[in-house]
């Protein structure tokens, strides 16, 4: 016979030892668990303590008989499900509703069958494991399932049902669900329409899904999506109900209904780009004037030869080909009936602009079209960058402060102990020179003595010491001083933000900047500088370490680009000079240079050459909003293929704008 798992504990009370002995041949044969009760209690402590999978209990026992000891099993947690069965050697006077009443799901007769018994047991496990698995699948739904009765009783409530609805599952089990969350103006009709189903399994709600109303627990009502079906249990209709919330969903589709209608009212005015998109090409249908303004189109007959592919960029900002993505779109719109999403356009001429999408699903002459909305959010998408990079800074200073405070004191306490015991291995040394010299006569007339002594020295290593310790004294100092250093700079690169400019020692940012963006360049590039005397200038000097930052990296990566897979290093040149009332900035790297035919567009917002996750084309769109709009300050390149970049910034010496 099929061996069965290890898991299946199989609990016997009965006060016979000859039964017990038995039935534990025959079960672990099989190769189930065996455990033995004689008496009620004792089948309660061990119920408690194995957890069986199945129970069968003697009728006949002292004291407390298989109804009751039944009956308190039933009590217990974990066992209101599981399998329990009666025995008993005598069938007449056996009442089988007293049987079943008690909560017994079977009863056996003895003496046992063997085959029989063993066959009763492994469909109970069969059956408890299928209601297992329902039970597991019903609680780890997302949508309600509840179960009732032909009297309208709930019989089952699944916890999403407790968390759409309010009511746990002990406070609803027994009860009627229409009292329970039919609003009460809606009695009349569930009792009338109930009364049919309860006699014939039948009504209009059966086998269809429905939208109505709930009442919740607190007394809100909410919209659900009901899936009704029907299903007949022990010569009982039951009907069983998937329930999903939709009130949200609900508002989203009024919202999008509303914000439809007034989309056409509007159209014409409308200061979004407007369009529409038909089957089964996808190209555009018709425009708002808003739109050819928006793609930079002459007429609405041109736009309309064109799809969304037509004017968007090769490639998304994911990396995903726009050619294969915008079908996509299309499609859930299509199958959801609206599509809100962000997407990367361009113009004509190639200019990028960061837009929201909003593709909505309408009816237009007997088919389904799609109506899109777009809005160009590439200013709110520069803003959002530049407070990004300005938060990122103010927490690069916080930490920077948090820095200086946990390291700079243990590093003077550490820098103090070098010092100190630097002073005593020199003092040491001298001594041991003190005592060579005086013992020089001594080893000369002892050879036992000198022998000693020079093996004394040869096993302490003195002379690598004598040698090596000044050395790694100096190495740590240099160490220390490097940390010193680096949370200088992370305090200096990170000025607080302010919004009035103060002057500032440009050359002395510079410098920290190096040391903050060493990491990024020291494999690829050396770094030259040349830098002249200037006045203080006046800045918002964490915005311009931002942008010295910005062009730094970006020459490490153009050279690291040029000399991959070489052993070669560029060279990365920062000059400054005073030129009149200007202070100038020059960056320069020997990498590949920028092509001609995209210098137009390197200052655009979100336009990056770099691979996706590499680069959001925003460094150089900041950097020129900083130097220009913030300063009043000029940014400008030159570019020669093959050969490298150079970034000028100019900034006046006079507080720009009079702030």
């Amino acid at each position: 016979m099929k061996m069965v798992s290890h898991r299946h504990r199989i609990l016997i009370v009965d006060d016979e030892d000859n039964i017990l002995q038995m039935m534990e041949r025959i079960l672990v044969a099989a190769g189930y668990e065996f455990f033995g009760a004689k008496d009620s209690a004792q089948a309660l402590v061990l119920a408690r303590e194995k957890n069986p999978c199945m129970i069968m209990v003697d009728v006949m026992m002292p004291e407390t008989d298989g109804y009751q000891t039944v009956r308190s099993l039933r009590k217990l947690p974990g066992l209101q499900s599981k399998p329990i069965a009666l025995m008993s050697g005598k069938l007449e006077g056996l009442d089988p509703k007293i049987v079943l009443d008690c909560g017994a799901d079977d009863f056996l007769h003895k003496p046992f069958d063997k085959t029989d018994l063993l066959q009763r047991v492994a469909v109970h496990m069969r059956l408890f494991e299928r209601e297992t698995r329902l039970r597991a699948v019903s609680e780890a739904a997302q949508d309600a399932i509840i179960v009732i009765d032909d009297c309208g009783d709930v019989v089952h409530w699944n916890p999403a049902a407790e968390r759409t609805l309010g009511y746990s599952g002990s406070e609803v089990l027994g009860k009627n669900i229409h009292h329970l969350i039919a609003p009460e103006r809606f009695h009349s009709a569930h009792f009338k329409a109930f009364e049919v189903f309860a006699s014939e399994g039948t009504g209009g709600a059966v086998g269809k899904t429905i939208e109505l109303p709930a009442r919740h627990k607190d007394g809100h009502e909410i919209i659900c999506e009901l899936s009704l079906s029907a299903a007949k249990l022990n010569d009982r209709w039951h009907a069983i109900g998937i329930v999903r919330d939709v009130t949200e969903k609900k508002r989203i589709e009024a919202a999008l209904r509303e914000s439809e209608e007034r989309h056409r009212v509007f159209y014409d005015q409308s200061q979004d780009a407007i369009m529409t998109l038909a089957p089964p090409s996808w190209r555009f249908t018709s425009c708002n004037p808003a739109t050819l303004k928006f793609f930079n189109v002459k007429t609405a007959e041109e736009f309309t030869r064109l799809g969304p592919w037509d004017v968007s960029p090769e490639k998304q900002p994911d990396g995903t080909l726009s050619a294969v993505k915008a079908p996509q779109m299309i499609e859930r719109a299509m199958r959801e009936g609206r599509s809100f999403f962000e997407w990367t356009h361009q113009t004509i001429d190639g200019r990028p602009l960061q837009c929201t999408v909003l593709l909505s699903r309408i009816e237009h002459k007997g088919e389904h079209v799609l109506l899109a909305t777009v809005r160009d959010i590439s200013e709110q998408k520069r803003a959002e960058a530049e407070l990004g990079h300005a938060r990122k800074l103010e927490a690069v200073g916080r930490l920077a402060a948090g820095i200086a405070h946990e390291i700079n004191t243990p590093t003077q306490f550490v820098s103090d102990s070098v010092q100190f015991i630097k002073g005593a291995f020199e003092d040491g040394l001298q001594l041991i020179r003190t005592y060579q010299q005086e013992l020089k006569p001594l080893r000369e007339r002892d050879a036992a003595l000198d022998g000693r002594l020079n093996e004394a020295e040869e096993a302490s290593d003195f002379e690598f010491v004598r040698e090596e310790g000044p050395k790694a004294f100096a190495r740590t100092e240099d160490g220390l001083n490097r940390i010193a250093t680096i949370v200088r700079a992370m305090k200096e690169f990170s000025h607080p933000a302010t919004k009035e400019k103060t002057p500032a020692d440009l050359n002395r940012a510079i410098q920290t900047t190096l040391t903050i963006a060493r990491n990024e360049y020291k494999y690829v590039a050396e770094v030259e500088t040349d830098l002249g005397e200037l006045p203080p200038v006046p800045c918002l000097l964490g915005d311009l370490n931002q942008v010295f930052l910005n062009l730094i990296v970006n020459a490490a990566h153009a050279i690291g680009d040029k000399v991959k897979g070489t052993d070669q290093k560029g060279k990365i040149t920062i000059r400054t000079r005073r030129e009149g009332d200007q202070a100038l900035i020059a960056i320069s790297d020997t990498g590949s240079g920028i092509p001609q035919s995209i210098r137009h567009r390197i200052f655009e917002p979100f336009f990056t050459t770099k691979d996706v996750g590499k680069g959001t084309g925003q460094g150089l769109a900041i950097a020129r909003s900083v130097v220009i709009d913030k300063h009043g300050g000029r940014l400008d390149f030159e570019s020669e293929e093959g050969v490298g970049t150079t970034f000028f910034i100019r900034l006046p010496l006079e507080n720009a704008h009079g702030k």
